[in-house]
C-alpha cells in the first residue's frame, strides 16, 4: 500500500479534522473563524438531508452514487469534485449495495473570500455564483488532485505556521479546479 493510500485510510473514520491557521494578523477578530473542517467518510447508505452555513467541498475517492441538492439528483463517480454553496439542502446516496468513499471539507465563507481575493489566486466568478458546481477529473488530473487532498489531510495534523500556510495554499489549488473544468451539474441522474 502506498503512503497516499495509508494516509487516506488512517483518516478514514475521522468525521472531521480541524485545521487551525493564523488569521488574526489579517482580519478583525471573529471575522474569519480559525478552523477548516476536513475528513474522510465511508457511506454505505444515504445520509440525512442537511444544510450548512459554510461552503462544502466533496471529492469522490471511490464508488459511485448521487447527490441530491434541493430535490434535484446529480450523478457522482470517482474523480468528481463538488462545490456546494451555503444553505442548500443536500444528501449523498451511494449506489445500492456499494460504499461511497469521500473527502469532505467545510470552509467558512470568510475563508473562501480571503482565498478568492488573494493576489496569488484568481477565482472564476462562475464558481462563486453557481448553486452547485460539479466537475469530473480524468486520469492524470485525478492523481494530481488526490495528491493535493492527501497533502491537505497530512498537513492538517500539524499546527506549525508552515502547515497552516500550506493548508491555505492547498485549498487554493482545489478551488482553482472549479475554474478549469466545466460545470457538470446540468447532467442530472433522474
Amino acid at each position: 500500500m502506498n503512503s497516499k493510500q495509508e494516509t487516506m485510510d488512517k483518516n478514514n473514520n475521522a468525521s472531521n479534522i480541524t485545521v487551525s491557521y493564523n488569521s488574526s494578523k489579517y482580519f478583525s477578530p471573529g471575522l474569519l473563524p480559525p478552523v477548516i473542517k476536513l475528513g474522510c467518510k465511508n457511506l454505505s447508505y444515504a445520509n440525512t438531508l442537511k444544510r450548512h452555513n459554510n461552503i462544502e467541498l466533496l471529492y469522490i475517492l471511490n464508488g459511485s452514487g448521487t447527490i441530491q441538492v434541493n430535490g434535484i439528483s446529480y450523478r457522482l463517480t470517482h474523480g468528481n469534485c463538488v462545490l456546494l454553496n451555503p444553505h442548500h439542502f443536500h444528501r449523498l446516496i451511494p449506489e445500492k449495495g456499494r460504499e461511497l468513499k469521500i473527502i469532505e471539507c467545510h470552509v467558512n465563507i470568510g475563508t473562501f473570500l480571503y482565498l478568492s481575493v488573494s493576489p496569488y489566486y484568481t477565482l472564476d466568478p462562475i464558481a462563486i455564483l453557481s448553486d452547485l458546481y460539479v466537475i469530473l477529473l480524468e486520469s492524470d488530473a485525478i492523481l494530481r488532485t488526490e495528491s493535493v487532498w492527501n497533502r491537505l489531510l497530512t498537513s492538517s495534523t500539524s499546527t506549525d505556521v508552515f502547515s497552516e500556510r500550506l493548508c491555505l495554499f492547498l485549498l487554493m489549488k482545489i478551488f482553482a479546479l472549479f475554474s478549469r473544468y466545466p460545470n457538470l451539474s446540468d447532467s442530472k441522474s433522474d
